[in-house]
């Protein structure tokens, strides 16, 4: 009969209670009771050893009365059953100082003190916190590396639509400033035009003053008095408009001989 299916059966409230008396026991003994039946573990009766030294001594200590007041259960035989099943359980516990290294696996009989179960240590517990928070930490952990796959992904599609968008820019950009120069080339000729422009009329006007200046002097001595004054007049008033195209020279002669022989006429 096992400490388990004691406390299941006959006993569902002495479970805590007889661990408590189990470590009272212990604490009790002191480590020098323990070094003269200590068996050699190297050898084969490793477990078998184990289990008659907790019997013998606690047989003798509840034999002596010593937690007939603490103990709450009512039968010792329950009592010891209940200690060989645990020498039994956790046999590969050793009494020595030094601290035992877990291995990678536990071994075959060996029970986990929180869900009772094979396999695995209590630090290994898939219903303690720990590994709970431990196991949802790499969940989160593998969700971030997926998500930082599916980001890597986008990021590459944007480095692409950056790149295009790079692309379309400078061709923009070098589209303006070709306008650019365009636009300052044009402006530039206008203004080569414009120049052009004003040098060439500069140059008509100074070629119509030359030419006035020389009918002048080639008409002004043959005409009269009266007739050179009127002749003067009209001429420097009706040539000095802008939008009035100059009569040749020869026309202008023919004319102003055709006016000298009509007020010489009459």
């Amino acid at each position: 009969m096992s400490v388990l299916s004691a406390v299941e059966s006959g006993y569902p409230s002495a479970g805590q209670p007889l661990l408590n008396w189990v470590s009272l026991s212990l604490r009790d003994h002191p480590s020098s009771a323990f070094t003269a039946f200590r068996p050699d573990w190297s050898s084969a009766l490793r477990s078998s050893s184990l289990s008659s030294l907790l019997n013998t001594q606690h047989l003798e200590s509840l034999s002596g009365g010593q937690y007939r007041d603490s103990s709450p259960c009512d039968s010792i035989s329950n009592i010891v059953e209940g200690l060989s099943s645990l020498a039994d359980h956790f046999s590969d516990l050793s009494l020595t100082s030094e601290p035992r290294k877990p291995c990678k696996r536990p071994p075959s009989n060996y029970l986990c003190h929180l869900c009772f179960n094979k396999g695995h240590y209590i630090k290994d517990c898939p219903q303690s916190p720990e590994v709970f928070y431990r196991e949802r930490q790499t969940e989160r952990q593998r969700q971030k590396v997926k998500n930082g796959k599916r980001d890597r992904k986008k990021e590459t599609e944007r480095e692409r639509e950056r790149h295009t968008d790079k692309k379309k820019r400078t061709k923009e950009e070098t589209q303006k400033e070709k306008e650019r120069e365009t636009q300052t080339q044009r402006q530039k000729k206008r203004q080569r035009d414009t120049q052009t422009k004003e040098e060439t009329q500069k140059k008509t006007e100074s070629k119509r003053e030359r030419q006035r200046e020389s009918v002048i002097l080639t008409l002004l001595p043959i005409l009269p008095p009266p007739l050179q004054l009127v002749f003067f007049f009209f001429y420097t008033n009706q040539f000095n408009e802008v939008n009035f195209a100059p009569i040749p020279l020869t026309n202008q002669i023919f004319v102003f001989h055709q006016i000298g022989n009509g007020i010489k006429q009459n």
